[in-house]
């Protein structure tokens, strides 16, 4: 038992040690943002990495652990987050909607997921920005498709299946429903948008 402990505590420093060979970083970033498929990422994974082994061992120090990374609990008391309708756009387009608990008036940010869809991580960002004064809504451009599955890869190849001129237009589709208007009556005039990778045509349109 002591030994196989001890194997296991190799395993994981040797996997620590070979993730921050650049190769790895660049290729999962390849992955990350569409140009390889998993089977193709693992295969060459394990090249870099030296076998099956050591390439399992390397996926939990490079994929997502949203438990760990969460910074703002939906449950704090500075905000409110909900899962809210946009009106007037396609079908079934959703918006994942964070402000302050207290205040009058908020300006807009608009949250652009990137190729993973609206995933725990963007719904974070969108808490984040609310305890600091802002009324945050990030579209979920898959929910006229059914909304953002937790399989990441199935969410990027949902995501290819859009056409980007859709895209443009629920996003300002969603900024004409946040402005103001009765139905957000403490969202101000003033808006903006952040975003990265994948999501940046979005927000320059």
């Amino acid at each position: 038992m002591k030994l196989a402990r001890r194997g296991a505590r190799i395993v994981a420093f040797a996997a620590r040690e070979i993730a921050v060979d650049q190769r790895i970083i660049d290729l999962f970033d390849r992955y990350t943002h569409g140009g390889l498929t998993r089977r193709a990422f693992l295969d060459r994974l394990a090249a870099i990495a030296g076998g099956g082994a050591a390439a399992t061992a390397l996926l939990p120090l490079l994929e997502n652990n949203y438990v760990r990374a969460e910074t703002m609990p939906e449950s704090d008391p500075r905000l409110s987050a909900e899962l809210t309708d946009i009106a007037g756009s396609a079908p079934g387009l959703k918006a994942y909607l964070a402000k302050p608990t207290e205040g009058r008036k908020f300006p807009a940010v608009m949250v652009v997921h990137e190729n993973r869809g609206l995933n725990p991580h963007i719904r974070d960002v969108a808490r984040r920005l609310a305890v600091e004064g802002f009324a945050a809504f990030a579209i979920d451009y898959l929910s006229p498709l059914g909304g953002t599955p937790t399989d990441e890869d199935k969410a990027r190849d949902m995501l290819q299946s859009l056409k980007i001129d859709n895209v443009v237009a629920w996003s300002r589709g969603a900024v004409a429903t946040m402005s103001p208007a009765p139905i957000r009556p403490r969202i101000s005039a003033r808006s903006g948008s952040v975003g990265a990778a994948t999501s940046s045509t979005s927000r320059l349109h």
